[in-house]
């Protein structure tokens, strides 16, 4: 199955998933009230009495979290891995965050040029043919041209559209630069049908 990481932000019911953890002592650039994003882990206890604390899920889990609206204003599932930009000579592998359409919501981020993507992008079973771009790679890659934002872009071999670029210093949420902003099912499609419902 898919393998998530919760980023979400909290409401006041949020200790009943055991941990509950501030997204980080500095935060983030680009994330808005970056002091009530936390991620959060399920604590399970085991036979023997043992007791352990999860932060990733599978995506049944997390949609089941993400109705929970009266703990959390809203809710958002992250994988952070490379995946390819161009073909044949010109593949190149970069570092992108696959996220649920709720993520850069959620973060209360804004766009640098042209939108970000949203849950309608992101819609189950093969989301929008859409990327959003880093700050940087906008910089590297386009020289910082707003013409950028229209232009295709093969992302592990999908042709998708450049929708916006996220604020510059904006690498997420997890330590490490980012290129590329896909929305989850956008990213999974090569996963075939029916990876959403694997527990």
């Amino acid at each position: 199955g898919v393998v998530l990481t919760f980023g979400l932000a909290i409401g006041a019911n949020a200790a009943m998933f055991g941990l509950v953890q501030r997204l980080m002592l500095s935060p983030p650039p680009g994330v808005r009230d970056a002091e009530r994003v936390v991620r959060v882990g399920m604590t399970y206890s085991t036979d023997d009495g043992g007791v352990f604390t999860m932060t990733s899920t599978s995506y049944p889990v997390f949609q089941a979290l993400e109705t929970l609206g009266t703990v959390f204003d809203g809710a958002a599932a992250v994988q952070v891995d490379s995946m390819t930009t161009g073909r044949g000579s010109e593949l190149t592998e970069v570092a992108a965050v696959r996220a649920t359409g709720r993520y850069l919501s959620v973060l209360g981020v804004q766009a640098a040029a042209g939108r970000l993507f949203g849950p309608s992008d992101d819609e189950l079973p093969s989301g929008s043919d859409v990327v959003v771009i880093s700050h940087a790679f906008w910089q590297r890659r386009f020289a910082g041209e707003a013409s950028a934002i229209g232009q295709q872009l093969v992302v592990d071999d999908q042709v998708l559209t450049i929708i916006g670029v996220a604020p510059r210093g904006f690498d997420g949420t997890e330590l490490g630069a980012v290129d590329l902003f896909v929305p989850l099912t956008t990213a999974l499609r090569k996963q075939g049908s029916g990876w959403w419902t694997h527990a």
